[in-house]
C-alpha cells in the first residue's frame, strides 16, 4: 500500500447539459496540459487504486446549476494494450468547499459524493481523449468539484500516462496497492 499526494491534476473535459435544454450539450475543458502524470485518475501498474482530485470553481468555469453528463480524461500513452487489466471503475463526483488535501489521508468522505458511474470501460484509443458517460447525471452547484475514481480490476499492466497540469496546492491524493482493494468509505 502506498498513499501519494501530488501536485498534478489530470486534464479533463466535462460534457454538460443544462436541465432546461437536455438535448443541448456543451464541453468544458479544464486546465491546459503542461505535464504527464501516472497517478491520477488511476495508476495502471498497481492492482487497485483510488484517487480524489479537487478542481476549483475558477478552474472549471462551469455555470452553477449545470448538469454534468460525462467526464473525459486524456491519455498520452502510445500503447494501451493492457487496458483490460484496469477497466473496472467506479466514479464519484461531489460539490465541495475544500481547496486542497491537508495530508495523504485527508479524503473527502464518499458519503458526501455521488456515484455517477459503475462499470467496465471499453478500451480507448491510444493517445486520445476518452469519455465516461454517467449513469447518474450530476448537478454542479458552483463550488469546487471533487472527482474520485475507484479502479477495481484485480490485476495490473503497463503504466498509462495521463495529460496533467501543475497545481500550487495539494490537489490530489492517491491510494494504490497490488493486493488490497480499498474501500472508498474508508481508504
Amino acid at each position: 500500500m502506498k498513499q501519494v499526494t501530488n501536485l498534478f491534476r489530470t486534464w479533463i473535459a466535462a460534457a454538460v447539459a443544462v436541465l432546461a435544454f437536455p438535448a443541448v450539450a456543451q464541453t468544458y475543458t479544464i486546465g491546459t496540459p503542461a505535464t504527464t502524470t501516472f497517478e491520477v485518475p488511476i495508476v495502471s501498474n498497481y492492482g487497485y487504486t483510488y484517487s480524489q482530485q479537487i478542481f476549483t470553481a475558477a478552474q472549471l468555469g462551469i455555470p452553477a446549476g449545470t448538469t454534468l453528463a460525462s467526464i473525459s480524461f486524456q491519455t498520452t500513452s502510445t500503447s494501451i494494450s493492457s487496458w483490460n487489466l484496469s477497466k473496472d471503475w467506479v466514479v464519484y463526483l461531489g460539490n465541495s468547499a475544500k481547496t486542497s488535501f491537508a495530508t495523504t489521508t485527508d479524503w473527502v468522505p464518499v458519503s458526501s459524493l455521488t456515484q455517477v458511474f459503475n462499470g467496465s470501460l471499453t478500451q480507448p484509443s491510444a493517445n486520445t481523449w476518452w469519455t465516461i458517460q454517467f449513469s447518474t447525471p450530476f448537478v454542479y452547484t458552483g463550488g469546487n468539484l471533487i472527482v474520485a475514481v475507484d479502479e477495481n480490476t484485480p490485476s495490473w499492466g503497463s503504466l498509462l500516462a495521463w495529460s496533467g497540469f501543475t497545481s500550487t496546492t495539494n490537489s490530489s491524493i492517491m491510494y494504490r496497492s497490488d493486493g488490497t482493494n480499498p474501500n472508498p468509505t474508508s481508504p
